[in-house]
């Protein structure tokens, strides 16, 4: 049995009333008052601007230019319509996407964090080839590394038309058309010829693929229960911070090797074909749409055409779909202060995650270590960020459960800022650590700054990661446009910093550079106590997120 706080959970999808009652057409006689019902002409019905007012029980409601024709009246309108609304049969309804079997629910789970860990190891495995592509085109550092910035450039771009597109046509959809075109660019990327070939098809990865990055989180709100959300989202964040953390280890192997830099292409499109065949097992999990199928399904069996849902209502055309996939997101940007500010946060963290990429080989090729292991270190960041998914499930997540169960409310998004809040504490620290150990690297030992790029990675997981969750439980049946507007900010921050990194740790020096880091995170860091403090204060303002 679901228990009262699953029930309080799902009072946002509407159950439509009468749904034990008969399907077949109503009975005109009783349902209709054609005794009242009179069709009035106008005074002149020969003139060709004539026009009929069609009266019900003597009130008129509305002018009709034209008969109904076959001297047949005019059908009355129905009064209640809600009786023919389709929703979920109760809180145990097996079609409702929060009662999948476990196995359901894991298969979904895992192809999403499959498709998002591609992607955002796509999108750092090119890093260890800058060098490579300075010799081959002839081309200064910026350039270079501009192959980095357009991919995640195409992170701010894509989601804002994905997030909101699988609000209108399910999620599915979107994620399969994206993981084809992702597949179909990265090979074009492995064969290209030309430097501005390669950076095109690199910003196209970045826009086309991106998908999974735009609409992961509000699958995982559609079939987890709150009580889990939190370690479906712990996973997510790791696919996405584990991912540019993985690929540069991986892709050093790769580009000095008899392989060649084009492998690391190669290799990616073959993981993503893999995402694709399972993508197209993936079951659609947004609650619309699948009580759309199920009103689609009722009227073919009925034979009653009245029957629908409340998504079939949804006006499906260019200028509704502009309003959806343009205009919502950028309204939630200006006018969401809690999607504004922890999008910002969101976004300097980010940006330093990318900006390593440019960081790190300097830091440790002090040690004088060989090409294919300069981009080793990396690890660290994916194990700190393994370090708080443990505990985020093992500690963070248990003590949500048990605050909200104190509580007489369904969710209380909140709750999930501590791990955030000790994620701004540990972050500076290890920027701090990190730059200055690493600043002496002859009379530092590599462990050194090893262990301080783990701290630091432990703080960017903490900080990551709580978001999701809080946007999620935030907007609710908004997320995909809100998570659109956050992936915005946060990718376009995130391609920028990497075209300044390596001129900034050259000219401040590594410790100076990793000090004005540390500052700039002390400073962010009471946004997350701001809005533990005062977030049901500011959502109760809100235009979109339901309270």
């Amino acid at each position: 049995m679901i228990s009262s706080d699953d029930e309080a959970e799902k009072r946002d999808v509407k159950a439509g009333p009468g749904l034990d009652a008969p399907l077949s057409h109503p009975d005109p006689p009783s349902a209709w008052n054609f005794t009242d019902l009179e069709l009035h002409e106008a005074q002149q019905p020969s003139d060709e601007n004539a026009y009929l007012t069609l009266v019900y029980n003597n009130s008129p409601v509305g002018k009709v230019s034209m008969r109904m024709g076959n001297n047949r009246p005019y059908p009355p309108t129905m009064s209640d319509m809600t009786a023919y609304c389709v929703g979920f049969d109760g809180p145990d309804d097996p079609l409702n996407p929060l009662n999948w079997p476990m196995r359901k629910k894991i298969y979904n789970g895992f192809c999403l964090s499959f498709a998002t860990f591609i992607l955002t190891w796509d999108s750092s495995i090119y890093s260890v080839t800058v060098p490579m592509m300075e010799e081959i085109y002839h081309i200064g550092r910026v350039p270079a590394v501009l192959g980095i910035s357009l991919y995640v450039m195409g992170f701010a771009v894509g989601p804002i038309i994905w997030g909101p597109i699988s609000e209108i046509f399910g999620r599915k959809p979107p994620l399969v058309v994206s993981s084809i075109l992702f597949v179909i660019f990265n090979f074009w990327c492995a064969t290209a010829s030309h430097y501005y070939e390669l950076m095109l098809y690199r910003f196209a990865l970045g826009a086309l693929g991106s998908a999974p990055l735009a609409t992961t989180a509000a699958c995982f709100g559609d079939f987890l229960h709150y009580r889990v959300r939190g370690i479906g989202a712990a996973f997510f964040g790791l696919c996405v911070m584990g991912g540019p953390s993985v690929g540069p280890a991986v892709g050093g192997f790769i580009t000095y090797s008899f392989l060649g830099w084009r492998w690391t292409s190669y290799i990616s499109g073959i993981m993503a074909s893999l995402s694709l065949v399972m993508m197209l097992f993936l079951s659609e999990s947004y609650h619309p749409v699948v009580l759309a199928h199920k009103a689609r399904v009722l009227r073919q069996e009925t034979g009653n055409p009245f029957i629908y849902a409340e998504h079939d209502h949804a006006q499906v055309h260019i200028k509704a779909i502009f309003q959806k996939v343009l205009l919502t997101p950028i309204r939630m940007i200006f006018q969401e202060p809690i999607l504004l500010l922890v999008s910002l946060y969101h976004g300097f963290v980010y940006g330093i995650l990318y900006m390593f990429l440019e960081g790190v080989p300097l830091i440790f090729a002090q040690y004088h270590w060989p090409d294919q292991l300069i981009s080793l270190p990396y690890m660290a960041v994916f194990v700190g960020s393994a370090i708080t998914c443990a505990a985020n499930i093992l500690y963070f997540d248990r003590l949500f459960r048990k605050r909200l169960a104190k509580t007489d409310l369904s969710i209380v998004p909140e709750y999930r800022l501590p791990l955030m809040i000790f994620g701004g504490v540990i972050f500076p620290i290890g920027l701090f650590w990190m730059c200055w150990t690493g600043a002496y690297a002859p009379h530092v030992h590599w462990i050194a700054p090893l262990l301080g790029l783990t701290a630091t990675g432990i703080g960017l997981m903490a900080i990551f990661n709580p978001i999701f969750s809080y946007i999620v439980d935030t907007y609710r049946f908004r997320a995909a446009s809100a998570i659109a507007a956050n992936t915005f900010i946060r990718s376009a921050m995130g391609a920028s910093f990497p075209l300044f990194a390596n001129a900034m740790f050259k000219n401040l020096g590594i410790q100076w550079a990793g000090t004005l880091l540390g500052c700039l995170a002390v400073l962010l860091a009471p946004i997350p106590v701001l809005f533990y403090r005062h977030g049901h204060r500011i959502r109760a303002c809100s235009k979109y997120a339901p309270t």
